[in-house]
């Protein structure tokens, strides 16, 4: 049965991709679509070529990645944290991140995708550094979370008054880079983004056995032999990096990562060797699918996606919460 599930979730992935090549504010059919992959020379075809292969092509990969970043992401720190309302936020990243993208307006090197990504990777990275030596040989899970969330109030403070002090023009600029939309990147610029997001994720894969013991909890885990300290770190840091670079390429989309781990784990995925893998295929999917509404839905332009995510996953969080949250109490 565990079979038949992991082949309809596998089967699924493409079915969202070419629904989301298909629908937008131009409706492209099936048969102009198989036309257009084959090379057929009528209008249609031409026209839907120029379409998915400089527009929503790009912006489908760079979903799907991103989705998939933040559900290995929540799964790893759902795991390490023992805390099934962990998400890759909870740490303050995104925050930071977000501030370091208004910064890069502020400074007029906003429109710059490299320096933008510069400011958000290292103010993200300067918060969970923070969040992490902070609490010295005293390694609490409970101080982590704590941190997180203080540095995550400090970072949106500051983002709101740096904003106030933004032209109207700057001020929007800032607020279509945090509401969380998907811009078209140039191929070279996605490729070299996925090829680090990729990295990332490889690392935090191959942490699937510690990841299976510290889930277990930090005691069990050091009786095991295992450095507890130095796989959190590790695991922490690149998490955090990962988020953190996916703020710079979306903005802050939430809710991902906490809804695809989930549903993974329901289908009795528990192992994070397939749990990290699923949640990646899962999480990219619903990205895909919730950038897919969010562009088709709206007559005067797209939603943010991040109003999407949130809409589906806010509920989902509550029933969460109801299940299991009194027991992380």
């Amino acid at each position: 049965m565990r079979k038949i599930i992991k082949t309809i979730l596998i089967l699924l992935i493409p079915a969202g991709i070419i629904f989301a090549l298909l629908s937008g504010s131009v409706s492209i059919s099936i048969k102009t679509l198989f036309t257009a992959v084959f090379k057929t020379n009528t209008p249609d075809s031409i026209d839907a070529a120029k379409i998915i292969i400089q527009y929503r092509l790009p912006i489908v990969i760079l979903a799907f990645f991103c989705g998939g970043v933040l559900s290995v992401c929540g799964a790893a720190l759902q795991g390490i944290l023992r805390n099934p309302l962990a998400e890759p936020f909870v740490l303050g990243v995104s925050s930071a991140s977000a501030f370091g993208l208004v910064l890069a307006v502020i400074l007029g090197v906003g429109g710059s995708f490299w320096i933008r990504t510069f400011f958000a990777f290292a103010i993200g990275m300067a918060a969970v550094s923070f969040v992490i030596f902070q609490l010295g040989k005293k390694f609490s899970l409970t101080g982590i979370i704590l941190s997180g969330i203080v540095i995550s109030s400090f970072f949106s403070a500051l983002t709101m008054l740096s904003q106030s002090f933004l032209s109207p023009v700057g001020f929007k600029s800032s607020i279509s880079l945090l509401m969380g939309q998907f811009s078209v990147l140039p191929w070279g610029e996605l490729f070299i983004s996925i090829g680090i997001m990729g990295v990332l994720l490889l690392i935090i894969i191959l942490k699937a056995p510690e990841l299976d013991l510290l889930s277990t909890g930090i005691e069990h885990a050091k009786s095991t032999g295992v450095n507890t300290r130095q796989n959190l770190v590790i695991i922490l840091f690149t998490a955090s990096l990962a988020t953190a670079i996916t703020v710079s390429l979306c903005g802050v989309i939430g809710f991902v990562g906490l809804i695809a781990p989930h549903i993974i784990r329901s289908l009795s995925i528990i192992k994070h060797k397939h749990l990290l893998i699923f949640s990646f295929l899962g999480g990219g999917s619903f990205m895909v699918i919730s950038e897919t509404i969010s562009r088709s839905i709206a007559s005067m332009g797209p939603l943010p996606v991040g109003a999407v995510t949130a809409f589906i996953g806010a509920p989902f969080f509550l029933l969460i919460f109801w299940k299991k949250g009194q027991n992380y109490a």
